[in-house]
């Protein structure tokens, strides 16, 4: 496992490092408007991501077999699909999405299909322990969708931003079906083995799915809910703001979560599983944290408009007010697989429960005409308290399940 992680990071390192040195180049190219439409674009991917696939993308890594592998893609495929064509005309309705041009919505359901084939691919190649060829597809969809997106705003100017997405996606899907022999085709319409999975991922399936929708809730919703309370500069501020304070998070998530959840199960057999392995990822990452978000809540508007342009001073702001929560969040998040190694989903559940309650009380204080700057702050505040707590929580049953190991070890 040692030479696994670092493996996983390489890819992620290099297309995070390619998104966020193009992201400075993109906000002075195009237009609050067009940034406001690709930030709605991809809070609602990442939203219907979070759960539409029923989480087999997660489920792939605790497969014992090819075979079950297989079906649990298959069956993440045809969920996330259906879903995805459900979601949006509701999303529409209930007027979640406000873009420009009608036809975006259409263009926004292409992007939010490849995007989550290319999520549950990746996650089958890692599984599959092809980390070389998830490498290459992460690196090669980071240099479509944003050096892509500069080069195109050159071409064809400032609508082209959220096409750079849906080739992001696109392109890398297309590579891989004529190198890799994906288990897409034939596609077998199996709902009693689908059946059968589902039972035997339960707490993933359900739990992990359920909790990610809350916590997409609590986190993506709130720039939607900006969008269409605010303006749209107001909106884009705050993606571009989340967007900064989340790449610490960004960069480790995609290989430290299936890794600690490998990692923790394997110490859990061993009955080594304590909360000493918590608290030393904890301090083991506190350094970066520190460095990253210190001066983001000190100097958060003059990094901005340093790196970003002088018209995102306001995104600045945000980024000051969010800074601690997004530092809890970037220690914290790695290690939440804890409360499935110890078979306490449900708490995880409870605690996606009450951040999605924060954030509801966030949309009923706008639509009251409530000051952003004051909802953003009661949010941090908020989600804070209840992270503290989740941790808190976890660390309790941690400790009571090593103790009652050892205890009958003992006897």
């Amino acid at each position: 496992m040692s030479k696994v992680l670092p493996r996983l990071l390489l890819g992620n390192i290099l297309a995070q490092a390619m998104t966020f040195g193009c992201i400075p180049i993109i906000t002075r190219l195009y237009s609050p408007a067009a940034i406001s439409d690709w930030s709605i674009a991809l809070v609602v991917t990442n939203m219907v991501l979070s759960f539409s696939q029923l989480r087999t993308d997660i489920a792939l890594y605790q497969a014992k077999t090819p075979e079950e592998r297989s079906g649990l893609f298959q069956l993440g495929l045809v969920s996330h699909l259906t879903i995805s064509l459900l979601v949006i005309p509701l999303l529409v309705a209930l007027h979640w999405i406000n873009l420009r041009y009608s036809f975006d919505i259409l263009l926004l359901y292409f992007i939010i299909s490849s995007q989550g084939i290319l999520q549950l691919t990746m996650s089958w190649l890692a599984a599959s322990h092809a980390f070389s060829e998830q490498n290459k597809t992460r690196l090669l969809a980071a240099a479509i969708t944003y050096p892509g997106a500069v080069i195109l705003c050159y071409w064809g100017g400032d609508y082209w931003l959220m096409p750079a997405l849906l080739l992001g996606s696109f392109v890398p899907l297309l590579v891989l079906f004529n190198r890799v022999a994906l288990p897409i085709f034939p596609l077998k319409w199996a709902p009693n083995e689908w059946k059968s999975l589902l039972k035997s991922h339960k707490s993933t399936g359900f739990y992990l799915t359920a909790g990610n929708l809350l916590a997409s809730l609590s986190e993506q919703a709130m720039v939607l809910f900006i969008a269409r309370y605010y303006s749209a500069y107001e909106s884009a501020a705050c993606f571009l703001a989340l967007r900064v304070c989340s790449a610490p998070l960004s960069l480790v998530q995609a290989a430290l979560t299936p890794y600690n959840l490998r990692h923790f199960n394997d110490l859990f057999d061993q009955q080594l599983f304590d909360i000493q392995i918590i608290i030393k990822h904890w301090l083991r990452w506190a350094i970066p944290a520190v460095l990253f978000f210190v001066p983001l809540f000190l100097f958060g508007p003059q990094i901005f408009s340093f790196i970003l342009g002088k018209d995102w001073n306001f995104a600045g702001q945000i980024a000051s007010i969010i800074a601690l929560w997004a530092a809890i969040k970037f220690l914290s998040n790695p290690t939440m697989m804890g409360f499935f190694v110890i078979g306490k989903v449900h708490l995880y559940f409870v605690t996606s429960f009450l951040m999605a309650i924060t954030m509801m009380i966030c949309w009923y204080l706008s639509t009251i005409g409530g000051s952003l700057l004051t909802i953003l702050r009661f949010f941090a505040f908020t989600q804070i308290i209840v992270l503290v707590g989740c941790n808190a929580m976890m660390l309790f049953n941690i400790d009571q399940k090593f103790n009652a190991h050892r205890s009958t070890k003992r006897y």
